[in-house]
């Protein structure tokens, strides 16, 4: 699914580092985008997008809470919460090298989450 933020981008007509600065903080710009505020700007890219384009067009660029969730954790590899710029523009590149990679990448990445919690729970690191 994260190949279609790459469709989005191009066409707002932006690059993902325009994207990147217009969404980040001064704080976000050195250490990244947190998940409540990435979230929030691939909501309003779905938004701008449905105003922008024809209805026709503008169907693939739903993104419903599902996509955006496993956009940001293909987006986000080591789920340190935070997603920068770099890993932004390597996410990409990743989805145009595999498209199909994302739904791996989302499933081994909700599975370490599991896994790191049982893990605080059971009272280890």
């Amino acid at each position: 699914k994260t190949h279609r933020l790459a469709k989005a981008l191009k066409n707002l007509k932006v690059t993902p580092e325009e994207w990147f600065h217009a969404q980040a903080s001064a704080e976000a710009l050195e250490n990244g985008i947190g998940q409540m505020a990435l979230f929030k700007a691939l909501r309003r890219m779905s938004d701008e997008l449905q105003h922008k384009l024809p209805a026709k067009e503008a169907a693939g660029f739903i993104f419903s809470d599902e996509c955006i969730l496993e956009m940001m954790s293909f987006l986000d590899p080591n789920q340190d919460g935070t997603v920068t710029l770099e890993e932004i523009k390597d996410g990409l590149k990743r989805a145009r090298e595999d498209p199909n990679s994302n739904a791996d990448q989302a499933a081994a990445a909700k599975v370490l989450k599991q896994l790191e919690r049982a893990m605080v729970e059971e009272g280890g690191d």
